[in-house]
């Protein structure tokens, strides 16, 4: 019997792999859900190929606030979201490389989104910091951030206007979009 049990957990978890949802889905948007004070950000993050080792996700932190919470056990500030780039769990939404599509309201503001490497033996000696604003009741496209290599130490990447592309697949994701304007803010590296 615990010999059927192990082969039915290994055939689930193996079968797993890119069923994780995606917390910031453009088909999970709700607009009911916009305050008067939040504004809407659309960001895509993609790298060549999945990776299973040395993952990498974005944090979108409050300006002035640290990359890394200084206490007894150093962490990363997660900041008021996380974005994952790259890990083999999450499906991809392109055909030609990994890649998600993210939508989520975040309150306006000034923030700053710092790359971080999902591996807790890694810690960064240098961060790069990229700077954006959030207005309320106004939506934002902020470009795609791709890793230049995946599943490495390094987290080089760059800010690639894909507008056209993305808002294609947002409309397909959510046809609520088609009818609202959205700002190009291309994040500048």
């Amino acid at each position: 019997m615990f010999k059927y049990i192990s082969v039915l957990a290994l055939i689930i978890s193996l079968t797993s792999c890119g069923l994780y949802s995606k917390k910031y889905s453009p088909e999970s948007f709700d607009f009911n859900k916009l305050k008067n004070t939040d504004g809407i950000i659309i960001i895509s993050t993609g790298a060549r190929e999945k990776c299973y080792s040395f993952a990498t996700e974005i944090s979108l932190i409050k300006k002035g606030e640290p990359y890394i919470d200084k206490g007894i056990y150093s962490s990363y500030n997660t900041g008021v979201a996380s974005l994952n780039i790259d890990a083999y769990v999450y499906e991809s939404d392109y055909s030609d490389h990994q890649g998600i599509l993210h939508v989520l309201t975040i309150p306006a503001g000034e923030y700053y989104i710092a790359p971080r490497i999902l591996n807790p033996y890694v810690s960064p000696s240098k961060v790069d910091k990229l700077y954006f604003s959030v207005r309320s009741r106004e939506i934002s496209y902020l470009g795609e951030f791709f890793l230049d290599a995946s599943c490495g130490v390094s987290t080089k990447y760059g800010v690639r206007d894909k507008y056209a592309r993305d808002r294609k697949l947002l409309e397909k994701l959510n046809p609520k979009f088609k009818k609202y304007d959205i700002n190009v803010n291309i994040i500048q590296h």
